[in-house]
């Protein structure tokens, strides 16, 4: 799932950030909209990091071959700070 398939994403980050951090100026809340609307961008069109994320996949599904963790169709950030 890409965060440009979530319906009104950023409207749902602003209002996240604007929850989590209190009020803001609303310059410094489109600047910072900006920053990580670019930065989603980005990640999206990343193919080296698409496919960094399929070999995680692929080895968390062999490692975890013939046991009900197998054949993921995906994993957690939290699994990519057990990477080493």
């Amino acid at each position: 799932l890409a965060l440009a398939d979530i319906p009104h994403v950023e409207c749902r980050l602003t209002c996240w950030y604007l929850r989590t951090s209190g009020q803001m100026k609303k310059d410094e809340t489109r600047e910072w909209i900006g920053v990580l609307t670019r930065a989603v961008q980005v990640l999206d069109g990343s193919a080296p990091l698409k496919n960094f994320l399929g070999v995680v996949l692929t080895v968390g599904n062999y490692m975890n071959g013939g046991t009900n963790r197998g054949q993921a169709d995906g994993f957690g950030v939290d699994a990519l700070g057990k990477l080493s």
